[in-house]
């Protein structure tokens, strides 16, 4: 909430989509296109980057429920369930995006993140390996993973030696 303060364009944006998501009406109304702009994917991502989770979820799965085979939304709503801990539910959703799109980078980059959160480092590091085959180690999805497992080792490492001196 306190970077909504800093941006209250931001804010009303929200309010917007809010408002007009949960009034029934759609973006065809304000001169959109319905196969354009999915209204509940959209604005459950404008949840997301306030880190308004619950309430992503909500809209994310008024997506999901319109497009069910959506990689795109199943790896979201994956992120906002891992991001409130819910470490099974995201799992399962991040699977279920790469089954309908195993070339997802977005959905191989949090899937990985959940393996490091939840102590399965190598698993995490396979996802690193599948994240290369797609893009040569170019791409932001490769280099957040490789950065997050790289903080992990590094974290590992400290707990480790904080052990040893006790």
């Amino acid at each position: 909430m306190k970077n909504l303060v800093k941006i209250p364009h931001k804010w009303l944006y929200i309010c917007f989509i809010t408002a007009m998501t949960s009034s029934g009406a759609t973006f065809a109304d304000a001169g959109y296109k319905k196969q354009d702009i999915n209204e509940s994917y959209r604005s459950g991502r404008t949840f997301i980057k306030y880190e308004m989770y619950e309430d992503a979820l909500e809209r994310l799965q008024l997506a999901d429920n319109e497009e069910p085979n959506n990689a795109d939304i199943n790896n979201l709503l994956g992120f906002a369930h891992r991001k409130l801990g819910n470490f099974e539910v995201a799992h399962r959703y991040y699977a279920k995006a790469l089954r309908i799109d195993p070339r997802h980078r977005g959905a191989n980059e949090y899937l990985g993140e959940l393996y490091l959160q939840t102590g399965e480092p190598e698993k995490a590091q396979q996802q690193l390996v599948r994240l290369h085959k797609l893009c040569r180690a170019r791409c932001k999805e490769y280099k957040k993973l490789r950065d997050a497992i790289a903080a992990y080792n590094k974290n590992e490492a400290q707990s480790r030696r904080a052990k040893l001196t006790e």
